[in-house]
């Protein structure tokens, strides 16, 4: 949901792949060519469709962008029928963002989502850039042909897992310090795999269900306002009664106290006398495996004091406890390495939040340039008039024009009200005098300047703080491939030291190794630790047999029913 009860209000960034046979009707929806006609979206005010704007105002037709585009690659064969030859990204929020804002500033936020996307994704490979200003929210149709950095046409490769989460978390951090308000799109909601117009379907749904749950409140409220009304009319014609039953409840009350206490007491006794009986089972059960760890470590200690005795055993074990000690560091280094990801990760959040109140602030000095300007206007209007009032009083002058002087300085009298009104006004927005305009407007000019200049090296210290932290997630990936290489119960132990520190789900997925991170980790290990590479291609080995093994189980679970939102969806996709 991208508001919620609590009024959270999240950035969505929605990637969608288009393949040829669908370019022409995504053309139809985006540019309203259709007039009064829509199967894909029925919430279209078609009086409101002149509002829309194209960003980047280009007619030409979509297949033919597309295909210059893609002849303009050179690419060396014939793309497939079925290849996904446009992607077009959904930008929207709900409808409680949008309305704090006027129209300019919802166009500005979609300019500045697009400027985005086209660093990202390539300005030479845009499409279209709508927004459709005559639907329920805002939002922005981007659409663009996929084209990888080496210059090949493949979706599949800009939009894996991993980089679509990359996508969300860089458009959050770049909302946030433009200003916005937003939170980051949730995790593994049930909207993860929806297309763009079963996603709005399902948007569409969530805010519906929002003013349900606020109707049923408030005519809850209702009724019971209703009712309390009722019980004033009952209780203001039998009062009589209701005394008697006063003085009967205040007999009773002290009594009732008592008794209530002493029942809470009771209780509480019971649940204490229930933690406490579960603490003495959990202490039994755990006095086994405590007795086991005093067996283990006096065997320990007597294996130690009988190899001393014995130098060639000595001699015999130092691989022993090499391997031993590789254990226990590269555990403690990969605890150490989870550590810092933390620690680095909040601080790029304190940057980007500092980042955006820099940014909220050169937005106030913008809107403060123009504002002081117009009262400085409205100033000398007044004054002006004022001027012209005096010396027209002055020039009223005689023993039959008496009404006309009250008359003319009554004039006066209200247009120093007004200008009265203007100062005050002027020192309680600003803590200024009307002769300090002049001096404050090069100031704030210069102020905005200096913002601007420390804005940007805030977003230089995020990027180092990001750069920190991608450097350290790739730590964690050599060291735990290189962790896995060891005999099974080293690797074990190291694996028990790394369990100590506990991350959240999304950076837990951050740190497991993909199959694109192989080929630099085996790369490096060569360079580094070239007599375990073998062992480390084994392990890769092994985990994809588990991943298949693991897929043909899941393959035998019936499969769960469609949400009720895909159907919906497709429904909407047949219709069109």
């Amino acid at each position: 949901m991208e508001g919620d009860e609590r009024g959270m209000s999240y950035s969505i960034c929605r990637i969608a792949k288009v393949k040829a046979s669908g370019v022409t009707g995504i053309q139809i929806h985006d540019r309203r060519e259709k007039e009064s006609v829509s199967h894909t979206n029925k919430d279209i005010d078609w009086s409101k469709t002149h509002e829309n704007v194209d960003l980047l105002e280009q007619r030409e037709r979509f297949r033919t962008v597309i295909s210059g585009r893609i002849a303009e690659l050179n690419l060396p064969r014939a793309i497939r029928k079925d290849a996904t030859v446009m992607s077009q990204c959904l930008v929207t929020s709900d409808s409680a963002f949008f309305d704090k804002m006027p129209r300019e500033e919802q166009t500005d936020y979609f300019r500045k989502s697009l400027d985005f996307i086209e660093k990202r994704y390539g300005k030479e490979n845009m499409v279209s850039a709508t927004i459709h200003y005559d639907e329920q929210t805002p939002h922005m149709h981007v659409n663009f042909v996929p084209v990888t950095a080496d210059g090949r046409l493949s979706a599949r490769d800009l939009f894996s897992p991993a980089k679509l989460r990359m996508l969300q978390d860089d458009y959050n951090r770049t909302c946030r310090e433009n200003g916005y308000d937003l939170e980051r799109g949730e995790l593994h909601s049930k909207r993860e795999h929806l297309n763009v117009e079963e996603y709005k379907v399902s948007t569409r749904y969530d805010e519906l269900k929002v003013k349900q749950t606020e109707l049923e409140r408030l005519e809850g409220i209702d009724k019971k306002a209703s009712l309390q009304a009722e019980k004033g009319k009952l209780t203001y014609s039998t009062k009589d009664v209701e005394a008697i039953k006063d003085q009967n409840r205040a007999l009773k009350l002290e009594d009732y106290s008592k008794d209530n206490e002493i029942g809470s007491l009771k209780n509480e006794i019971s649940r204490l006398q229930d933690r406490l009986a579960k603490a003495q089972s959990d202490l039994k059960s755990s006095e086994v495996p405590l007795e086991r760890l005093k067996d283990l470590e006096s065997e320990n200690k007597a294996l130690q004091e009988y190899v001393s005795t014995r130098p060639d055993l000595q001699q015999a074990l130092e691989p022993y406890e090499k391997r031993k000690e590789q254990a226990y560091r590269l555990g403690d280094k990969l605890v150490k390495l989870k550590n810092d990801y933390q620690q680095i990760t909040a601080e790029q959040h304190k940057s980007i939040d500092k980042t955006k109140g820099l940014e909220g602030r050169i937005k106030e000095c913008k809107k403060s340039i123009p504002d002081l300007g117009q009262r400085q206007e409205g100033l000398n209007t007044s004054w002006k008039r004022l001027e012209a009032l005096e010396k027209q009083l002055e020039d009223t002058k005689g023993l039959f024009k008496g009404k006309q002087r009250n008359e003319i300085q009554a004039e006066i009298g209200k247009e120093t009200g007004t200008t009265q009104t203007l100062i005050k006004r002027l020192k309680a927005d600003y803590n200024l005098l009307p002769e300090g305009i002049p001096s404050r407007l090069p100031y704030l000019q210069v102020k905005i300047t200096d913002l601007q200049e420390e804005k940007q090296t805030q977003i230089e210290y995020t990027n180092k703080c990001e750069q920190v932290r991608d450097d350290l997630i790739r730590e964690y990936k050599y060291t735990k491939a290189l962790s896995d290489t060891q005999y099974k119960d080293f690797a074990e132990i190291s694996t028990r030291h790394d369990a100590r520190a506990k991350l959240p789900y999304h950076d837990e997925r951050l740190f497991r190794i993909s199959r694109g991170d192989r080929a630099v980790i085996l790369e490096r290990m060569a360079e580094k630790h070239p007599n375990v590479v073998e062992r480390c291609k084994e392990t890769f080995a092994d985990k994809d047999q588990l991943d298949r093994e693991k897929s043909e189980t899941a393959k035998k679970i019936p499969t769960r029913m469609e949400p009720k939102t895909k159907s919906m969806g497709r429904d909407l996709r047949q219709e069109r």
